[in-house]
């Protein structure tokens, strides 16, 4: 687990909000969202032991915060010493202050989608649509492809990108990620790219030493790993098409479904739009009787 999600872990379940938090602590509110969002991957000791203190950390609990604001991850993630980290031997490059080779966890997460839903129904239309331009893609040596899912809320974005996902996945083998971009997620900030690169760097087994600082330096990086891999990636619940960009994969083979409530219609290259409407007549009354099984028998 990286430092932020560990540390948004335990604020909430002492209910304490990130400003209050932060004045338990002495510290500043944007401190506290820096770590939580993955801008800043490590903490200072002393900021570590203010905010262990202001949680009431204690026993193994306090050591593994303490390690994982060192390290920027806990133990669960950090690389056996003599076997449990690999290094992927490309030639020396200088990516934002880092040269050479980068060391990779062998505990890389190659698949984090969500489970599909028992009760999916329609959308044959859309998911025809994607499987279409897939099916495009797989013939040209066109760049990543973008499927743009949107629609308003509630109409079932995410489980159509997560339900083609599953459908698609063996034509992905490397990688199948999903990620909650929370747009609009109530009481959380949209995550900014340089934390979203942060953890699908973290994802695909790159040490949380070797992630670049910056977010030029964390897009190339990412893309980088992405090259030559065959990765579905799922960007959900994203807030506008500056979120989603410098998540974008830059080589073929790689097939990106993003869900927002918005048009992205500025996102690079030939991006297939699939807008979601509200189910049909039967096909909302076919979803109905499969979720509560007894109204079938009535009108």
């Amino acid at each position: 687990m990286l430092l932020g999600q560990l540390l948004r872990r335990h604020r909430q379940d002492r209910g304490l909000s990130q400003a209050r938090l932060a004045r338990r602590a002495n510290i500043s509110e944007q401190t506290v969202s820096n770590l939580e969002r993955g801008i800043y991957l490590t903490a200072r000791a002393e900021t570590a032991h203010l905010l262990a203190d202001a949680l009431g950390l204690a026993g193994a609990d306090r050591d593994e915060f303490m390690e994982a604001a060192a390290t920027g991850h806990t133990s669960e993630h950090a690389p056996a010493a003599g076997n449990g980290t690999t290094t992927v031997h490309t030639p020396p490059r200088d990516v934002a202050g880092f040269t050479g080779p980068v060391p990779v966890s062998a505990l890389a997460v190659r698949y984090s989608l969500p489970p599909d839903t028992a009760v999916f129904t329609g959308r044959d239309a859309e998911m025809n649509r994607i499987k279409a331009a897939v099916a495009e893609a797989a013939g040209t040596t066109s760049a990543v492809t973008v499927c743009a899912i949107d629609g308003m809320p509630g109409v079932g974005k995410t489980a159509l990108a997560v339900h083609t996902a599953h459908l698609l996945r063996g034509q992905f083998p490397d990688w199948q990620l999903f990620m909650n971009l929370h747009a609009h997620t109530p009481g959380q900030d949209p995550v900014p790219p340089e934390a979203a690169l942060a953890l699908l760097l973290s994802a695909v087994g790159v040490a949380a030493r070797s992630i670049p600082t910056d977010l030029e330096g964390r897009v190339a990086l990412w893309r980088d790993r992405m090259a030559g891999q065959r990765a579905l990636l799922v960007l959900d619940n994203a807030a506008s098409s500056g979120q989603v960009i410098p998540l974008l994969p830059a080589a073929e083979g790689c097939l990106v479904l993003v869900t927002s409530r918005r048009h992205l219609a500025d996102l690079p290259g030939a991006v297939t739009r699939v807008p979601v409407g509200v189910l049909s007549p039967d096909a909302a009354a076919d979803m109905f009787t499969r979720l509560a099984p007894r109204a079938e028998a009535g009108p």
